[in-house]
Order: structure tokens, then C-alpha cells, then sequence
């Protein structure tokens, strides 16, 4: 198990796809992200965001699973200097997560649904969300 060690860090309130510093939330694409206690649970697939350009939730693609994950973002953090995002969540649940594509929107039936599955049952609910995922082979983003 990697071993995670935080260093240049920015929490869940200060996390938005322009962040400042020297990366956005773009730049973790493909990633890992690990859970609360550190192990490595996959990668980030895609994200969506609240508006005014907050993260929502994280699209993590599973080490032992081929479908995309939807986990809140959170009592999340980003970790610059290992290159990963921690979440707030066991891997267990994390694994166990509802399934999205990450070229799909997520609609309120969906997020109360994560919602229910993380025990956030009084957790806010975002409309049009804005989602985002790696670029297509012909450079434009899905």
C-alpha cells in the first residue's frame, strides 16, 4: 500500500477547477485518489461542478472495476506534492458507490442516490451541474 504523506494540500472549500496556485483540478485527471486512511482506491475519471465552479462530485474509476464511481467531493483534499486526491470516504463505500459514465450529467435522482449511500441524507443538491473528463483523441473535451 502507498503510503500517503501530505503536503501542499487544499481542503474541500478551497477546491475548484481554477484553483489557484500551480494546478487546477484539470491537471489530477488520471490520477489517484486514495480514501481517508490512505489506500489507493483508483484514479480520477471526471468530475462535476456547482456553480460558482466548486467541485461536487469526483468520478473515480476503481483499481478492480472497470465502471466509474460517483463520490462526493466532499471532505475531500488535494494533495499537490503526491499528486492525489484523499476523500473523506472509505474504500469500501467507495467501491460500492453508484456507477455513472462520466459523459452523462448527473440529475438530482442520482446525487440523492450517492447521497443516501455516504449517509449525507441532508446534503445539498446541485442543479446544472457542469460536468468535465479528459479530452477525446481529437482534443476536444466530452
Amino acid at each position: 500500500m502507498q503510503t500517503f504523506r501530505p503536503k501542499a494540500r487544499a481542503t474541500y472549500a478551497e477546491q475548484s477547477t481554477n484553483m489557484t496556485g500551480e494546478h487546477s483540478l484539470l491537471d489530477f485527471l488520471d490520477e489517484e485518489v486514495v480514501d481517508k486512511s490512505g489506500e489507493k482506491v483508483g484514479t480520477l475519471a471526471c468530475f462535476w461542478e456547482s456553480k460558482p465552479d466548486r467541485v461536487a462530485y469526483y468520478g473515480v474509476k476503481t483499481s478492480e472495476q472497470a465502471i466509474v464511481r460517483v463520490v462526493p467531493a466532499r471532505f475531500s483534499t488535494l494533495d499537490e506534492y503526491n499528486s492525489c486526491i484523499q476523500v473523506g470516504f472509505l474504500a469500501s463505500a467507495i467501491r460500492a458507490a453508484p456507477g455513472w459514465d462520466c459523459s452523462m450529467e448527473l440529475d438530482a435522482w442520482l446525487q440523492e442516490k450517492v447521497h443516501n449511500h455516504f449517509g449525507l441524507v441532508s446534503a445539498e443538491l446541485h442543479p446544472n451541474l457542469k460536468r468535465h473528463s479528459p479530452p477525446s483523441p481529437d482534443g476536444c473535451e466530452s
